[in-house]
């Protein structure tokens, strides 16, 4: 959907006018398999632009004998009706041939229209698509040469319609699996600047916005797009089309919703966040930490004769000896260089102590694939706590999940 806000931000109010809604597109689409040699699709589309729309509804049966591939189309649109047949086959490794008979019918002339294609397509060479095809119709026929070149996304120095150097920044956030891209982009026409931001909002759907803002135009645009699943909404607004308006479009039209937002997270912080676990669906990751669970729990019975041997070995030669640690949550209030342990945490006393060797302990993996660890807090920072005995002395360090551990301390 397609619509204008500009009328809102007119400095006179005698020129203001309501929201206008430029244009609408709808497309949909789904295929099922019946057989194993057939399958059945149902496909549509509406759009209306300037007060005029078009739309059509299609119905295709696929099915697939031996080496030969038949596709049976109706569609029916507010012109005409039609109804074709095509029929595939592979002649070479390279090479195929095509025969697509049609029968059309139109409502303004009332009369039935045949034709009848033949295509002849093979790959000449690794990058280039040839086909020769013949269109027989009453009225008239053609032929046609084609010759497909592709580029495989080659990078292309110069364009014949619209020279143009594009520069991009990124900043990925994968706690949130979130992205942020700001853009410029350089041509013959201008200057286009842009900022586009993406975000999971549940596990089958993202949500994103973007501004969009183009010089000497002065066209100042935001798009605000869901996904879920297979299905892209999509809506522009046109915020300011003219220079004079530019100013109270953006603080009107970008500023103030933006702080208004964020005022309202920060204000009615427990009720955003309420709304906000509606959409989380963490089923998934419970049952895959119910299994993690129990698998830990395992690993450690069977690790904990091989501790023990460890650590009597250890009080021996008053090497390291692990007298209790702990995983998991990290405490937002505590810093980088200085975690602290949430409430989520597990014990992993006995596979920390199972890994000491030599009263040295080295650990420069992910600490959640460990034996005998799993990860209590999905999608949360993560830090480990232990306090251990070298030469009878006390010792204690906190680091986060992504810093190695090194024991004995020096400090």
């Amino acid at each position: 959907m397609k619509s204008s806000f500009a009328g809102l931000f007119e400095e006179n109010s005698e020129d203001r006018f309501p929201p206008q809604l430029l244009g609408v597109s709808i497309a949909q689409a789904v295929d099922c398999g019946l057989t194993g040699t057939d399958r059945l699709g149902l496909k549509g589309s509406v759009r209306a632009s300037n007060g005029r729309g078009d739309g059509h509804v299609a119905a295709i049966w696929k099915k697939n004998i031996g080496g030969v591939a038949l596709e049976n189309t109706l569609t029916v649109s507010s012109d005409n009706v039609q109804v074709s047949t095509r029929i595939a086959r592979s002649i070479f490794t390279r090479s195929a041939v095509i025969l697509q008979p049609a029968l059309q019918y139109s409502y303004q002339q009332e009369a039935f229209v045949p034709s009848l294609s033949f295509i002849f397509s093979m790959r000449l060479r690794m990058r280039w698509q040839g086909s020769l095809m013949w269109h027989v119709t009453p009225m008239n026929s053609a032929f046609t040469t084609t010759l497909v070149h592709t580029e495989y996304n080659q990078p292309k120095a110069l364009s014949p319609t619209n020279s143009n150097i594009r520069l991009v920044y990124y900043v990925r956030e994968p706690a949130k699996d979130a992205f942020t891209e700001c853009a410029v982009q350089i041509s013959l026409y201008g200057i286009a600047p842009s900022i586009n931001f993406e975000r999971r909002l549940s596990r089958f759907s993202r949500v994103g916005a973007s501004l969009h803002f183009t010089f000497p135009a002065c066209i100042l645009s935001a798009k605000l797009k869901l996904k879920t699943g297979q299905s892209v909404f999509e809506w522009h607004i046109v915020l300011c089309d003219d220079r004079e308006n530019l100013t109270r479009s953006f603080v009107y039209g970008v500023a103030l919703p933006i702080f208004a937002v964020q005022a309202a997270k920060v204000l009615f912080r427990p009720w955003w966040e309420k709304a906000a676990l509606i959409f989380e669906d963490n089923k998934r990751d419970l049952q895959a930490d119910l299994a993690r669970q129990e698998e830990a729990g395992k690993v450690i019975h069977l690790m904990r004769p091989t501790a023990e041997r460890i650590k009597r070995e250890e009080e021996q030669r008053r090497g390291v000896i692990i007298l209790e640690a702990k995983y998991g949550q990290c405490e937002q209030s505590g810093s980088r260089a200085y975690p602290m342990a949430g409430e989520r945490t597990i014990d992993v006393t006995i596979p920390l102590q199972a890994m000491v060797h030599d009263s040295q302990l080295r650990i420069y993996s992910v600490k959640s694939q460990l034996p005998g660890f799993y990860d209590p807090c999905p999608n949360e920072p993560k830090m480990l706590q232990i306090r251990y005995l070298f030469r009878e002395e006390l010792h204690a360090v906190t680091v986060g999940d992504e810093m190695p551990v090194t024991l004995p301390l020096r400090g």
